[in-house]
């Protein structure tokens, strides 16, 4: 099990944060109808994200160039540039003892092959740089499937009709019997059938293996019994990352459906790392990039060595302020190893965060986690649970941080009754409550 760092919480932001209200839960379309959109190229990607400070960049020397060259002559007519100043015994002491730096340009032919030099030196290492990422984006083309989930419906005038749901999915797993695939599961939860499309333009039907509902990932198996030996020979299966060594600044490209086209690829940068991201039932280790999410379904955050660094699902996408928060890959492997070998995972529907020891005694809360949210609908829900309880106990045992409690969840059966004591603040003092509840099925 994973370890988080604890927040470093003060006591009005611990208040705060109470009050806050959950809003990870958005309720999604089960299908819409596809909309065709012609796919930006790869070349088109990289060239609408670079291209711009590259061009600006040549206009600006250019310009430079072109107003130094029509005064300079104007300034050599009234003498300007023409006088040195003495050089004192100081800088004379300077100029032997310190290294010989590149002179300025001193007049316009310098000037003119100086700017040159930078604008072909910055168009080198940006070519470079932008080369680099398409050659690794095309080095994973083998390993992105198109996902299409069909599901039947019948209209007014009683006429059946598929609707589908087109998205991005990639290639994870290969046994001797099958090829697994990641996605997204919110758009293919009430499929009646998943058609999965391979690089070379063939399809297979694929199964839905298992997924988790909170954060928003399924895995698809494809029986390798089915696919030709073409198609198999050429399919490749994504390395696996890790975020534990990323730092704000580092670059990063998302393939997936980052425009809203599946197959669609975007740049940018790490901005931020959430070290405890509370979702329900869990926290997680969050990756904030530059990289505006338009779009449905699933994508993927990679390194520029084509790893996998983490997940880009419905809940956390921000449009407003062109940043997306994916679900780091060293969390998510625990539950998605858990889907390979068949095991759910239980959930009551809680949301939680620590409790710093200091705010702990200070206001005399009891040992435990407090729920800053609980799922409408939920076990915890139906059993009376309330945002602002402390949970202290879960099965008879004692929790103390949301890693505690994780470790519980992963421990229970789904539709076993349980203990469950938390303790409840009524007149300023912390009252106990012993629950019996049933957790569900959040992974399955």
């Amino acid at each position: 099990m994973r370890k988080h760092s604890k927040a470093d919480h003060t006591e009005n932001g611990f208040t705060e944060n109470c009050k806050k209200e959950s809003t990870l839960e958005k309720e999604q379309p089960d299908f819409i109808r596809e909309k065709i959109v012609r796919k930006n190229s790869i070349r088109e990607e990289i060239l609408s994200f670079g291209g711009k400070p590259a061009l600006c960049g040549a206009i600006f020397g250019l310009t430079a160039a072109f107003i130094f060259a029509v005064f300079l002559p104007f300034f050599e007519a009234f003498g300007f540039g023409d006088e040195k100043p003495k050089e004192t015994e100081t800088a004379q002491i300077e100029s032997e003892t310190e290294p010989a730096q590149a002179a300025m340009p001193q007049n316009r032919q310098e000037l003119t092959e100086f700017i040159a030099g930078i604008v072909k030196a910055d168009n080198t290492d940006e070519e470079a740089f932008y080369d680099s990422v398409r050659q690794t984006v095309e080095s994973l083309q083998n390993s992105m499937v198109t996902v299409t989930a069909l599901k039947k419906d019948v209209d007014w005038f009683d006429v059946s009709y598929d609707s589908q749901y087109v998205q991005s999915g990639l290639l994870l797993r290969k046994t001797l019997k099958a090829f697994y695939v990641l996605t997204g599961y919110t758009n293919i939860r009430q499929a009646d059938s998943i058609q999965v499309e391979f690089a070379d333009g063939s399809t297979e039907a694929a199964e839905l293996e298992g997924y988790d509902s909170v954060y928003g990932i399924a895995v698809l198996s494809i029986s390798r019994d089915s696919l030709s030996e073409r198609t198999e020979r050429q399919l490749r299966t994504v390395q696996i990352g890790s975020t534990a060594l990323l730092g704000q600044g580092t670059p990063v490209f998302v393939i997936g459906s980052p425009s809203g086209s599946a197959g669609s690829v975007g740049i940018g940068f790490v901005s931020f790392i959430n070290e405890q991201l509370a979702l329900t039932d869990c926290v997680i280790r969050g990756v904030q990039s530059s990289i505006q999410i338009n779009g449905g379904g699933c994508s993927f955050l990679m390194g520029l060595n084509g790893q996998i660094l983490g997940v880009f699902t419905s809940q956390e996408q921000n449009i407003a302020t062109g940043y997306s928060q994916a679900y780091s890959i060293d969390d998510l492997v625990t539950y998605i190893r858990r889907i390979y070998s068949g095991k759910k995972t239980a959930g009551i529907g809680i949301t939680g965060q620590d409790i710093d020891r200091d705010i702990r005694e200070n206001n005399k809360i009891p040992s435990g986690v407090y729920i800053t949210d609980v799922k409408k609908g939920s076990a915890a829900y139906k059993n009376g649970v309330q945002a602002g309880d402390v949970l202290g106990e879960l099965n008879g045992q004692e929790v103390t941080s949301m890693e505690d409690y994780e470790a519980l969840m992963l421990e229970l059966t789904p539709g076993e009754e349980i203990k469950m004591v938390v303790y409840r603040n009524s007149k300023g003092a912390y009252k106990k409550m012993e629950l019996n509840i049933t957790p569900t099925v959040r992974q399955g």
